[in-house]
């Protein structure tokens, strides 16, 4: 499908998809005469606010923050391609929309599937993983099990190195695992498999890494047999983190126990239901000034703290991708994804999954690709589609060849 003439005041349909684009001095190149949207569009490359709250402005965020990404972690080879070069033996990128939503995406791009550091990648990577544990949940609890949430974590402070608070958690949880006493508390649980989380944030005491861990187990604690295992639990996990050279946290602290509401909880912060509020309120990616809970930055807090200049939030979260690098996210204990019908996928696959909820709704060339990505205007095209439709998605890209054709040219002759 071609791109074609439309005659459609880009501005009026949707304001952040008018023909300004940054100009890589911090000022704007406009292809088109201003429009009665244009100081929005020229707002649009600075941070955004609590009022932002549609789905086009989070993606404009998201995008951004992938970019912020890209300028620090310039040793990541994947991130610096994703979802901005074509994937290999590709001459086009394609467009569709799901059918239930109207949810526009590319197809045809690489993808680095980094759910540490990349926020596209992240976004999409845990809502496919919060489906695999709201199925798995439904399935045992229809077998009559149930589901509790175990929150792990420690003492820290801002002189603790997160390599080193990260490789001693690591130690402690192996052992709440698998020694003879640990054993012990797991069969008294009934306890038959278990999803680990690994998460971490930084305050005014240091980085605090920390587990959420979903336990499987045969039958259902009232809330007084579930206080008393907790007591039992964290007096556990203090012997556990002593063991391995912990600071140790207190009784109360160090380890909480959640009934099936509480994971019900963690379930809507880490998936659908946060998407489809945009996450707003997600863990994963706030509004711009919503921060982490009592003072706590998500990393991806750090992210748009380092956008706006902060370059000591730049160097944490340089430091959190270089210590997490190559760990797993969410990690199932052996056998129970078998159990639970859950197919074994990595991250990647995860991403490459085919959408069959999705249509196809156009192409555009490899010249016109390069002018979008170097417009900076990746996000855009996804809400001028979902805006206006594809010839929305015609006017906008058409700006950019018009703004970016002939320098792209210069760039690829020279």
């Amino acid at each position: 499908m071609a791109l074609q003439d439309a005659h459609i005041n880009t501005g009026d349909h949707y304001p952040e998809a008018a023909a300004a684009w940054p100009d890589g001095d911090g000022g704007t190149r406009s292809a088109t005469p201003a429009t009665p949207g244009q100081a929005e569009a020229e707002g649009a490359t600075a941070p955004l606010g609590n009022n932002a709250k549609s789905r086009s402005a989070f993606q404009v965020d998201l995008y951004r923050l992938q970019d912020t990404a890209r300028e620090i972690l310039h040793w990541k080879k994947r991130l610096q391609g994703c979802r901005r070069w074509r994937q290999k033996g590709a001459n086009v990128v394609e467009l569709y929309a799901t059918t239930a939503d109207n949810r526009w995406h590319y197809k045809k791009l690489q993808q680095c599937a980094d759910v540490w550091c990349c926020p596209l990648c992240a976004i999409a990577i845990q809502e496919r993983r919060r489906a695999e544990m709201a199925a798995a949940i439904a399935i045992h609890r229809a077998r009559g099990g149930d589901v509790m949430l175990l929150t792990l974590t420690n003492s820290h402070d801002v002189d603790d190195s997160l390599a080193d608070l990260l490789d001693r958690q690591e130690k402690a949880l192996h052992r709440m695992w698998s020694d003879r006493a640990s054993k012990s508390i797991w069969r008294d649980l009934d306890k038959i498999g278990h999803i680990k989380n690994l998460e971490g944030t930084h305050g005014g005491n240091g980085w605090h890494p920390h587990y959420h861990v979903l336990l499987f187990v045969r039958s259902h604690l009232d809330k007084h047999e579930r206080e008393c295992m907790q007591r039992v639990i964290a007096m556990r996990w203090l012997e556990c983190c002593q063991a391995a050279g912990l600071p140790l946290p207190s009784l109360e602290r160090g380890a909480r126990l959640d009934g099936y509401k509480g994971v019900g909880d963690y379930l809507a912060k880490t998936g659908q239901d946060a998407v489809k509020r945009w996450a707003l309120e997600d863990e994963l990616a706030k509004s711009h000034t919503k921060r982490g809970r009592k003072g706590q930055r998500t990393p991806f807090d750090l992210l748009r703290d380092a956008h706006l200049g902060d370059k000591i939030a730049a160097g944490l979260f340089s430091e959190y991708a270089r210590v997490f690098k190559g760990k797993r996210q969410l990690v199932w204990s052996r056998g129970l994804k078998a159990d639970l019908a859950v197919q074994e996928q990595s991250d990647a696959d995860l991403l490459e999954k085919p959408d069959i909820e999705s249509v196809f709704k156009g192409l555009l060339s490899a010249h016109q690709w390069a002018c979008i990505v170097k417009a900076g205007a990746r996000a855009h095209v996804i809400a001028a589609g979902e805006a206006g439709g594809w010839p929305l998605v015609v006017e906008l890209v058409e700006a950019a060849v018009i703004a970016y054709g002939d320098e792209v040219k210069r760039g690829i002759q020279e």
